[in-house]
């Protein structure tokens, strides 16, 4: 089960691309659970988004108004994982370097192998 966030970040992402299976392949979904689940974001709004051709999907004007909500979600979303990375990394590092340490150089000491958080 998918939250309506996570559908409206799919469909920005769908609308920016302009077709189902780029879209699919990259979040290794099959390319029906993508379109179905853009099709219960329809449902869930009661509007449609896109109008599905035979060769291309185009996006309504409601459609035009729910992407710029959408990509503003992605944008924050990425930006949240990249922080969230950056505050990470330096634990994990510190974690592994300190467990290397101890497995080669067991009486060397924490100050020896100490990282810079921000470099």
């Amino acid at each position: 089960m998918t939250g309506i966030a996570d559908d409206l970040i799919l469909f920005a992402q769908v609308a920016t691309a302009g077709n189902f299976t780029g879209v699919a392949r990259i979040a290794g979904l099959p390319k029906s659970t993508v379109s179905r689940r853009i099709s219960a974001l329809e449902t869930a709004l009661g509007e449609r988004l896109l109008t599905r051709g035979a060769r291309a999907l185009t996006l309504t004007p409601f459609g035009e108004g729910i992407l710029r909500l959408g990509q503003r979600m992605l944008e924050d979303a990425t930006a949240w994982a990249v922080t969230m990375g950056r505050r990470l990394l330096p634990l994990h590092s510190r974690l592994f370097i300190d467990q290397l340490r101890d497995s080669l150089s067991p009486g060397v000491g924490p100050e020896d192998t100490a990282i810079d958080a921000d470099s």
